[in-house]
């Protein structure tokens, strides 16, 4: 029996939301995580000249240079694991000139069109919703929202630390055979 409610601890289903949106004319990005649509914590992120600073309070911050920005891939690569199940989003678009909105409407849709169909033949389940909204203005702005929900469980997590870890140890053991010749 003991066995049994571990088992289904371990393969339940985690339900990790994200809600995002960026304001053009704060320059930040505004973040609200939910877990099981229970909101965890928000914050903003923000970049400046030497790298983005994302705010969990008023108070604390972290700082991620832009160098290590860019060295990411490799530590990100054992999340990709994790199903993304729903990506819903709005981009509103102000500008002076009608072709230009034009040009950047044709230009989302086409991008959406293609993400969708790609999401659609690789995980049927996916849940996917793109507006845009254009409005001329004398003032250039675009803002974006978006709502997205990742599903993993447990497994998936104790699978990725497996990842991380047997990725350093074989990285450890290539860096020392390389000095050893």
């Amino acid at each position: 029996m003991v066995v049994l409610i571990i088992f289904i601890i371990i393969i339940f289903p985690i339900f990790l939301g994200v809600d995002a949106c960026y304001i053009n004319s704060q320059k930040k990005v505004f973040y609200n995580i939910r877990l099981f649509d229970i909101n965890m914590f928000s914050g903003y992120i923000e970049a400046k000249k030497d790298g983005i600073f994302i705010h969990l309070t008023k108070k604390k911050a972290f700082f991620i240079p832009y160098k290590s920005v860019f060295n990411m891939r490799k530590s990100i690569e054992p999340i990709r694991d994790y199903h993304l199940i729903k990506f819903n989003s709005i981009v509103e678009v102000q500008g002076k000139s009608s072709y230009n909105l034009t040009m950047i409407n044709f230009i989302h849709n086409y991008v959406a069109r293609q993400f969708s169909w790609f999401f659609y033949h690789k995980k049927p389940y996916f849940d996917f919703y793109n507006k845009i909204i254009t409005n001329e203005n004398e003032n250039f702005n675009l803002d974006i929202f978006i709502d997205s929900v990742v599903l993993f469980n447990l497994l998936m997590i104790f699978m990725s630390f497996i990842k991380i870890i047997v990725g350093k140890v074989i990285y450890a053991i290539r860096k020392k055979t390389k000095q050893n010749q």
